[in-house]
């Protein structure tokens, strides 16, 4: 969603930097966004969005042929990537930034923009719907009754991946209990907050890009085995 748009350009230099360092990076639009196709009203979007991670991975591999891939997410991207890599091969090692470990609680947080973005231009919705808008992007009850079930911390054991980066946001921290769950269940887990995240998150004209966290990436790939990449 909005977060997506935010930040974008973060995303993009960190795929640059990471090709320049030797790493084979692919970026996607998830199904029913950017220029993939479907729609945000179409149902069973979360199972959709994890099928797009999985395709991206299969995508990697027929066309590198490296033998092991890693999934980097940002906020939701983080939780879906964690979700597809249970069970999924492809995929073994995993870095999340600022991840959502409770959708549900993320979910209300929306509604809660939504209110106020609403009293702002005097709008009142038809409650009936349940459909979420929020900074221009939909989520429709079946999606959000969906997302509600996720929460990282209750997800059985074995971890998602063998190796796990994740970055937290300095300024709060949400993800060190979830990193520490990790470790339980036999992950090797490196956890660091990070600085610039709110900066990361401004609109899109005044993002201002981590370059601090981008090399944190970049040289934590680097030092999986040469396959990993």
């Amino acid at each position: 969603g909005y977060e997506s748009v935010c930040a974008h350009r973060t995303l993009r230099l960190l795929a640059e930097h990471a090709a320049e360092a030797g790493i084979a990076t692919l970026r996607f639009d998830y199904d029913g966004t950017g220029d993939s196709a479907g729609g945000s009203l179409d149902p069973k979007r979360p199972a959709a969005w994890v099928e797009s991670i999985r395709a991206a991975a299969r995508f990697m591999r027929e066309s590198t042929g490296r033998r092991r891939l890693c999934a980097l997410g940002v906020r939701l991207g983080a939780t879906l990537a964690a979700l597809a890599i249970s069970d999924f091969a492809e995929i073994d090692a995993l870095i999340a930034i600022a991840p959502i470990i409770n959708v549900k609680g993320y979910l209300r947080e929306l509604r809660m923009l939504q209110l106020a973005m609403d009293s702002r231009r005097n709008l009142t919705r038809d409650s009936a719907d349940n459909v979420l808008e929020t900074g221009g992007f939909l989520l429709t009850g079946e999606t959000q009754a969906a997302l509600s079930e996720i929460h990282l911390e209750k997800m059985p054991p074995p971890a998602p991946a063998r190796d796990v980066l994740v970055l937290d946001r300095q300024e709060m921290t949400g993800a060190s209990n979830w990193a520490q769950h990790l470790r339980s269940t036999g992950a090797n887990v490196e956890y660091l907050p990070f600085a610039g995240y709110a900066e990361m998150m401004l609109d899109a004209h005044e993002t201002v890009v981590p370059q601090d966290m981008i090399g944190k990436v970049v040289s934590w790939l680097r030092a999986l085995p040469a396959d990993s990449q």
